[in-house]
């Protein structure tokens, strides 16, 4: 194998480790905003919890369990998003070992087809 396409296996393991690094990026992300969302609502639970119990049947009380339901979905849903992401990124990190694993014989593979073809041309 020439220096050339060497130089080309090496920008690829390159690109994919920094899509690996992207996407554990992501998952943290994607757990950060689910725990400040948990916090939201908490936050918010507590304004409900202290609202005078004539506030809590009206207007302010209901759209406060509004906004408590809808950020407990949120939350739900960024961390259903995480863990997908991570699983995904396990996938991919046990696709990227065997890959590398066999790279070797790859390379071997390729450096004896050329040998051959070199002295077949001579």
């Amino acid at each position: 194998m020439n220096k050339a396409r060497r130089k080309q296996i090496d920008d690829v393991l390159e690109a994919i480790a920094g899509a690996r690094t992207k996407m554990e990026e992501a998952v943290s992300t994607l757990e950060s905003a689910a725990s400040d969302l948990e916090d939201i609502k908490s936050e918010e639970e507590e304004y409900l919890d202290n609202m005078p119990e004539n506030m809590k049947d009206g207007d302010k009380g209901s759209t406060a369990q509004s906004a408590i339901d809808e950020l407990e979905n949120a939350a739900s849903e960024t961390t259903t998003a995480g863990e997908d992401l991570g699983s995904l990124l396990s996938d991919f990190v046990d696709s990227i070992k065997t890959f590398v694993e066999g790279l070797p014989a790859v390379t071997d593979s390729l450096d004896n087809a050329e040998s051959s073809a070199g002295s077949a041309q001579e």
